[in-house]
């Protein structure tokens, strides 16, 4: 069983909108693999998502990611052993500096996709 059969057999309210989850694992698995990181941003309720979102693809979430074996060995013994693999996520929220100063100089409404640009 693949973990998105788990998923719905663990939650089957979610089974009307299966496709659409399949199709959004293929995106990220495909945006991950292709050395890619996944921008979010969100207002509100929205932000503290993307926040949380965010620091479960840079750490471990509910299953263990190993480090690459490679990277693993150049981090040495401790460090490998006390990190997670993870996913590259960034929150964009975060940028504080950035969005007060965007705000102020700019126009608000166009923060997220300057950073987009940026990064």
């Amino acid at each position: 069983m693949n973990s998105i059969e788990g998923m719905l057999d663990r939650h089957p309210e979610l089974q009307s909108c299966a496709n659409e989850v399949t199709a959004a694992h293929e995106l990220l698995l495909n945006c991950f693999e292709g050395g890619n990181k996944l921008l979010l941003c969100g207002n509100g309720g929205s932000c503290a998502d993307c926040e949380h979102i965010a620091g479960e693809l840079v750490k471990s979430f509910s299953r263990t990611r190993s480090l690459d074996p490679e990277l693993a060995e150049k981090l040495g013994p401790e460090l490998a052993a006390n990190l997670h693999g993870s996913l590259p996520a960034i929150p964009l929220p975060s940028f504080t500096a950035f969005h007060t100063a965007f705000a102020n100089d700019d126009h608000p409404e166009y923060a997220f996709a300057q950073q987009v640009l940026g990064l």
